[in-house]
């Protein structure tokens, strides 16, 4: 019996991974998880299969492989893992010429090699773990308009939840409604322009910048700084 491996490392406590195991020398039937058993899903060739893990607790699971009457452990095993969600996109909104990567917060984000995003299911990246409540998604080249950002902990299961985030051209800025401001600050200044976002800022030459109000794709609204 020779075992080479199992993908993915982990697998969603809701159930439903497919789960490919690479073996050798046996007349395998199934798989086992712990202690619940599936049949193989489908046989992949004479060395690989997959089964499609159960639902399961959060934690580390053994994994063996059934042989009719008899179990043989793998050696490895998966672990479960709670469903990541997603609760937003920041900014929701941008360029390729202005922006290179988005922020996701959410819940059950995993720092692992397999943490990837999703954009509108077709462009997958590569994810930058910051916490298990936010992660950085690099904006691939694509030139969609609005699409679904989804994150995956395992590089193959995606949860239900997504946030969207739309593709835009170049900002511009068209005026600024009043032109004069006091030295004193405070003032509210109206912004108008084209493919305006969230996230945005306003700066102030010598004064310093402030997080912009907005309003529209055509409209901010910015406070002088003091």
């Amino acid at each position: 019996v020779v075992f080479v491996g199992v993908e993915p490392a982990r697998a969603s406590t809701k159930g439903g991974t497919l789960v490919t195991v690479h073996a050798a020398g046996l007349d395998r039937t199934g798989c086992r998880f712990g202690q619940l058993s599936v049949p193989i899903s489908k046989h992949l060739s004479s060395t690989s299969f997959v089964c499609i893990a159960p639902a399961h607790a959060a934690g580390y699971v053994p994994l063996r492989i059934l042989e009719h009457e008899q179990s043989w452990l793998t050696g490895e095993g998966l672990t479960y893992y709670s469903e990541a969600t997603i609760i937003e996109v920041l900014p929701s909104a941008g360029s390729l010429e202005t922006l290179t990567h988005v922020t996701v917060t959410g819940t059950n984000f995993v720092n692992s090699p397999d943490l990837h995003c999703s954009f509108g299911g077709k462009h997958t990246v590569s994810a930058i773990w910051r916490s298990t409540d936010t992660v950085l998604c690099p904006l691939p080249s694509i030139r969609s308009l609005d699409v679904a950002v989804r994150i995956t902990n395992n590089g193959r299961d995606y949860g239900d939840s997504f946030a969207v985030f739309a593709f835009s051209g170049p900002s511009e800025i068209f005026s600024v409604d009043p032109s004069h401001a006091t030295v004193d600050g405070g003032s509210v200044l109206s912004v108008y322009g084209r493919n305006l976002h969230t996230g945005m800022h306003c700066f102030f030459d010598g004064i310093g910048q402030v997080n912009a109000v907005f309003i529209s794709a055509n409209a901010l609204t910015c406070t002088v700084p003091q």
